[in-house]
């Protein structure tokens, strides 16, 4: 069920995930459990098996250029995001929440890695091309980070359906202060 190559006859599943967070180590804005989160995708697919055969294929902390490689070899037909969003405008800083907040007047959007590795924000309208060129056979993307609702309406015009949160998402995984927001063509 698990596989880090590319020789893959099942529909695939992609499971993105980045640990990289903006601005001061200090901020609360660390370490996620996303080690525990792709341990639970894995027991819930397994349940599934005797209903449906999902390749599951996980990337930890990607890059820009290795997103659209994954999506370009895979064809995933579900990407599932993990990491961290940035609320856009501006926010409170300090809370104790998973989210980061981008300098005002900024646009919001996930977090990945630049081709130095360092934390890049990546707005809405950029993965949506992303998954427009790359990957045009996936149906669902799964944003597991905070601030993610506001990017479903431009999301959903390249896939069938978004899964967003609504909010911060606490840093203790059992405490979200969020909801889950489903977003449909």
């Amino acid at each position: 069920m698990q596989s880090q190559g590319f020789e893959l006859s099942r529909p695939t599943i992609l499971v993105v995930t980045v640990n990289a967070s903006l601005g001061d180590p200090r901020s609360g804005h660390g370490e996620l459990a996303l080690d525990q989160e792709l341990d639970q995708i894995g027991r819930e697919l397994v349940l599934m098996a005797p209903h449906h055969d999902f390749e599951l294929v996980w990337k930890h902390d990607v890059t820009v250029d290795e997103l659209m490689t994954l999506l370009n070899k895979l064809k995933p037909i579900a990407v599932h995001f993990a990491g961290h969003g940035v609320a856009g405008g501006g926010g409170t800083a300090g809370r104790p929440y998973r989210d980061i907040h981008a300098a005002a007047g900024s646009r919001g959007g996930i977090v990945l890695l630049d081709d130095q590795r360092r934390p890049l924000v990546v707005p809405a309208e950029a993965l949506a091309e992303m998954m427009a060129s790359a990957a045009p056979s996936a149906r669902l993307l799964l944003l597991n980070a905070c601030h993610t609702e506001a990017q479903a309406g431009v999301l959903c015009t390249v896939v069938d359906a978004v899964i967003t949160m609504n909010g911060a998402i606490r840093d203790r995984s059992e405490e979200h202060t969020s909801e889950l927001q489903s977003h449909h063509d």
